[in-house]
């Protein structure tokens, strides 16, 4: 048998063929067919048919070969497995990586208003409320007659306080299902919520902040994303002198909105209430640039810029020697607003002043005690009542303002006020700080 029969055989379209990797080391064809020829030189005998070894390579053969394409996945179905998913994790209350799997299912499938309804679940119980609406929203905008959608938009407005929304949402979803009762919290919730907000909007036309402040933080408790009852709440506590407690609500509402016009005209009320009239009357300003209709700016505003104008003018007729006219705007000043605690002590100090300056001393005396009655520590207001009290020589009380002033502050300088009136008495009388006038210092 010749070399070209071998060949012939290893190539037999009846024998199998092997595919091996392209990175396998191969054997060139030409030294095997040298070394068939030479062997057939040597050996008498007629060829032996030759068989190739397991490690032989055979030889290459062209063949087509049939080319896999993977069958693509649908979108629908990958935001299904992305949904599936996201449904496994919001199980075991990893909501924020539920979340973010149900934003690629929107990706995938925008259409679809359940995946808006699963992220607007997940919302929720992120306390997101307002993101959580917007796609509760939208899944009954998609799908008119998505009931569950209907029902998320209830239960989201119902905690920001919307009784309007929440009582639409209820109206659509019954006349969807009239039998069906999952929103009977929802409804019975509502009326309550109705009722508190006459009760708190009664209380404050009365002025009646603290009873207001409790209505406010019944209806919290309904509804906790609240804005409308958090700020009437801070405005109460504002008004009723719980500045931290105000300014802390109005500053938190700020701080995720600060285009908010009523949180910053509630956080302008703590400023102008905490003797601060020229940051409080910036906010106001500021508020009624966000809302030119801002009532209660504009009321605010205006009694903060007469307020601060009065002051600075009696302050300048006072340094000026014109003490009748300082007296009348000081005067005027305190007429403002009663509610201004801080400012109006201040004030009354002022005019005590401008008394004891024109001869007034009692009524100097007067303006002292209605300062004092404001703050009990303003210590200005506190010596000047008992150099007042010693001109009259009304020693007795004298005395005790000097030893209300010393237990405020144990100075020398007051040490040394307290001796002078307590001369004037016997050695019998008796005085707390005896020994501080008794010895020399």
């Amino acid at each position: 048998m010749s070399a070209e029969q071998v060949i012939d055989l290893v190539t037999d379209e009846n024998d199998d063929v092997i595919v091996i990797d392209d990175d396998s080391p191969k054997s060139s064809i030409s030294e095997d067919c040298s070394m068939d020829a030479a062997s057939t030189e040597r050996m008498a005998e007629p060829p032996v048919e030759q068989k190739p070894f397991a490690s032989q390579e055979p030889i290459p053969v062209d063949m087509d070969i049939e080319e896999v394409i993977p069958i693509p996945i649908s979108n629908q179905t990958l935001a299904e497995e992305k949904k599936n998913a996201g449904n496994d994790l919001y199980k075991i209350k990893r909501y924020d990586a539920a979340l973010q799997l149900y934003t690629e299912a929107i990706n995938l499938c925008p259409e679809t208003p359940a995946y808006y309804g699963n992220r607007a679940a997940t919302y929720m119980m992120l306390g997101d409320y307002k993101a959580a609406l917007r796609d509760a929203k939208q899944s009954v905008q998609i799908d008119g007659f998505f009931e569950k959608g209907y029902m998320r938009i209830a239960k989201c407005s119902l905690l920001m306080g919307d009784l309007i929304g929440t009582e639409q949402a209820i109206k659509k979803f019954l006349e969807l299902d009239p039998s069906n009762q999952a929103l009977k919290p929802e409804l019975i919730s509502l009326k309550q919520l109705r009722d508190l907000y006459e009760k708190a909007a009664n209380c404050y036309d009365k002025q009646d902040y603290r009873t207001c402040l409790y209505h406010c933080d019944n209806a919290i408790k309904i509804a906790p994303a609240s804005i409308h009852y958090k700020l009437l709440k801070a405005e109460c506590l504002a008004l009723l002198e719980r500045f931290d407690e105000a300014g802390d609500i109005a500053i938190s509402i700020m701080q995720s909105n600060s285009t908010n016009a009523d949180a910053i005209y509630v956080r302008g009320l703590t400023l102008y209430y905490s003797d601060n009239l020229d940051k409080g009357l910036l906010h106001f300003e500021r508020a009624l640039q966000l809302d030119p209709d801002h009532k209660k700016a504009k009321i605010m505003r205006i009694k903060a810029k007469q307020l601060k104008e009065r002051k600075e003018r009696g302050n300048e007729l006072f340094k000026s020697g014109k003490f009748k006219d300082a007296q009348l705007v000081y005067t005027e000043a305190l007429a403002l607003d009663p509610l201004n605690k801080d400012i109006n002590s201040k004030l009354y100090y002022n005019r005590a002043l401008v008394n004891s300056k024109l001869g007034n001393i009692r009524e100097a005396i007067t303006d002292c005690t209605c300062a004092l009655d404001i703050n009990e520590k303003y210590m200005k207001a506190l010596l000047q009542r008992a150099r007042l009290h010693y001109n009259l020589e009304n020693f007795e009380e004298c005395v005790k303002d000097y030893e209300k002033a010393l237990k405020f502050e144990k100075t020398m300088e007051i040490k040394n006020l307290l001796r002078r009136p307590a001369c004037q008495f016997p050695k019998s009388y008796s005085s707390p700080f005896a020994s501080t006038f008794s010895t020399a210092v």
